[in-house]
């Protein structure tokens, strides 16, 4: 399913505990926003988040709320993080570019479990689409290094 193009487009805002209306937090614990984490260890967090959605990384999570055109999601207007790294990045990413998340689901699925949980599984089908999440996680690392 396309995600529904009439909904306004998303923008990133630096994170804050603040109460702020039409915000989804990505990879994190927010106290009053939606969520798409799989962080979910937090007291009441399961609440704040569609547990369908779920997946092994955060990025499965947006993606699944893109693919299934999830009301609370496609309602926000803004999306944040509290932290920098592979998954969060890519979290942010999707939910900002949710048309091309979808182009490219499988190779940014797998960037987000090669950066986030360093596992990288010759054996498993979809080789080119490895191949290219490792080249855009050893991409994002050296960014990282240079501007951390």
């Amino acid at each position: 399913m396309q995600f529904d193009l009439m909904s306004k487009p998303k923008v990133f805002v630096e994170f804050s505990n603040d109460d702020m209306e039409s915000l989804v937090a990505v990879d994190c614990k927010h106290p009053t926003a939606y969520q798409l984490t799989h962080h979910l260890k937090g007291p009441g967090q399961k609440k704040s988040m569609n547990l369908l959605l779920r997946g092994d990384s955060s990025t499965d999570a947006v993606i699944n709320a893109i693919k299934s055109n999830d009301d609370r999601f496609v309602a926000c207007q803004y999306v944040t993080t509290n932290h920098f790294d592979i998954d969060s990045f890519l979290s942010v990413w999707c939910a900002l570019n949710c048309d091309l998340a979808i182009s490219y689901e499988g190779i940014l699925r797998e960037a987000a479990r090669i950066g986030d949980f360093r596992e990288f599984l010759l054996d498993e089908p979809n080789a080119k689409d490895k191949d290219f999440a490792l080249r855009i996680v050893c991409w994002i690392n050296s960014v990282e290094s240079k501007l951390f």
